[in-house]
C-alpha cells in the first residue's frame, strides 16, 4: 500500500543505517538450535503431510504444524538447551 498525495500535506521518508556490533559473539549455538527446529519441522511435514492440504482458516498449513509443537499439549517439543 502506497501512500497518496494530498493537497497541503508532504510525504516524508527518513531512513537509518545502524551497524550491527558483535564483539566476542559467538553464534554457533544459535546456529546449532535454529537447524534443529528447522529439522523438527522437516520431520513433522514428513510424518503428516496432510496438514499442508487443510486450508490455514480451517487449522491447517502452518496453524496445523504450529499446534503439534506449541500450546499447552504439544504433540512433539522443540529443541532446547
Amino acid at each position: 500500500m502506497s501512500l497518496k498525495r494530498k493537497k497541503g500535506f508532504n510525504i516524508a521518508t527518513k531512513s537509518h543505517q545502524a551497524k550491527l556490533l558483535h564483539n566476542g559473539v559467538d553464534f554457533a549455538k544459535t546456529k546449532l538450535f535454529f537447524n534443529q527446529v528447522v529439522q523438527l519441522y522437516f520431520r513433522l511435514v514428513d510424518k503428516h503431510p496432510d496438514g499442508g492440504d487443510i486450508a490455514p482458516n480451517k487449522g491447517g498449513g502452518w496453524r496445523f504444524y504450529e499446534a503439534l509443537t506449541i500450546g499447552d499439549n504439544p504433540k512433539y517439543f522443540i529443541p532446547s538447551e
